[in-house]
């Protein structure tokens, strides 16, 4: 994950935030303030992301330990069919293999049902993560436009001073 909005760290969001806060409540500055909030705001949904990624890679592991296991035991299957078959008549043989076909299509109705599992999940921490991205920007767009309107009111102020000064 190369976005440039994912790159940092929940902890590092964490501490850009506090130290932003702090510093706008020292020298009384809303907007630093609000970037601080901001900051912790992104953090958060950092750590959310992270989770879910977690949760995506966990249930993906699930799904290939539970496809390994089935392989497994088809093959056992397989092998004592196999040697069944050596010591059984012909009509057993052709029995076996319906039942090998039926237990395969089952196997790739589970194997697809997982892939269609692990594929959800992930889509659902994209979204997420695309979600958090969004608010993020929105969050910063506002936090511009509060720049701004800060950078607008000084501006006024000093108006206001030139004029009373003269």
């Amino acid at each position: 994950m190369s976005d440039p909005t994912t790159d940092a760290t929940p902890l590092i969001e964490k501490v850009k935030g506090k130290a932003k806060k702090l510093a706008g409540n020292v020298v009384g500055n809303e907007a630093l303030v609000h970037e601080g909030e901001l900051h912790e705001k992104k953090a958060e949904h950092l750590e959310t992301a992270n989770r879910l990624d977690t949760e995506a890679a966990e249930r993906a592991d699930a799904a290939d330990l539970d496809e390994r296991a089935r392989e497994l035991d088809l093959e056992q299957q397989r092998i004592a069919a196999e040697e069944a078959r050596a010591v059984r008549e012909e009509g057993l043989e052709r029995e076996r293999e319906v039942e090998q076909a039926r237990i395969d299509r089952d196997a790739d109705a589970e194997k697809a049902a997982a892939e269609q599992h692990r594929s959800a999940a992930k889509q659902a921490a994209v979204r997420d993560e695309a979600k958090a991205a969004e608010d993020l920007a929105q969050q910063r767009r506002d936090a511009a436009a509060l720049e701004v309107e800060a950078e607008r009111k000084k501006e006024q102020a000093a108006a206001l001073d030139e004029i009373a000064n003269s």
